[in-house]
């Protein structure tokens, strides 16, 4: 008798009750792990985006004071609480892997050595008890990031991601970043999960491409 697939342990928002099967071995499914990559490859860039989000530039943008007639403050309080957000879960994060393992834990404390070294056991998280924790976790702080970081520095969403990842469409969200304040991020379109990555010179053909997925989707729910 052939045992039922396991199937992928991590929350879903798109088709939520679409079942995933998970990856050999594994308590998520190939998206989900690809996503965790994505994740810890990003977030040392954005921590960097949101920490230099934290002052407000002089603008007053930050919260009155209570009561008072002082101007605001030129902080943004919500940029320096993710901070340390992303800072500590990281942080709880390796201390779960090092400890589970037997491990010594990265060498360096900053978050861009904790996420590379987090990175080297991406298939071992994914076959954890805590598996889909994690992947929430990280999917929370690299969501918040974008949330709470100056928006010259934030990326525009623009829809579903429509890539397919073992034939198996992607859970993720794509954002085009399209400045370039100080050089260190050239304009492209990732996606928040898969590992989709397009540099200018091949908008126009991915454009072509979202909009003949739209119209196809589109005449699929007309049908």
């Amino acid at each position: 008798m052939q045992e039922d697939p396991i199937l992928c342990a991590a929350v879903h928002y798109r088709d939520p009750d679409r079942p995933r099967r998970a990856a050999d071995g594994s308590r998520l499914c190939r998206g989900c792990i690809t996503g965790m990559a994505r994740h810890l490859d990003q977030l040392p860039g954005l921590y960097e985006d949101v920490v230099e989000s934290m002052p407000a530039g002089g603008t007053g943008t930050g919260p009155a004071v209570s009561g008072t007639r002082m101007p605001r403050l030129p902080l943004n309080l919500e940029a320096g609480e993710w901070a340390g957000q992303i800072e500590k879960d990281v942080r709880y994060i390796v201390g779960l892997v090092a400890s589970d393992r037997g491990l010594a834990g990265p060498q360096r404390a900053d978050v861009e050595s904790r996420c590379a070294w987090l990175a080297e056991h991406v298939e071992w998280l994914a076959a954890s008890d805590y598996a889909a924790e994690v992947r929430s976790v990280l999917a929370e702080l690299v969501s918040g990031a974008y949330r709470v970081m100056n928006p010259i520095r934030r990326p525009i969403p623009l829809g579903p991601c429509f890539q397919t990842v073992d034939d198996v469409q992607c859970d993720g969200t794509l954002y085009a970043n399209i400045t370039n304040v100080d050089g260190r991020h050239p304009a492209r379109i990732t996606c928040s999960h898969c590992e989709l990555e397009v540099n200018t010179s091949h908008w126009f053909r991915f454009g072509q491409e979202r909009r003949a997925y739209l119209e196809r989707m589109a005449t699929a729910s007309m049908g």
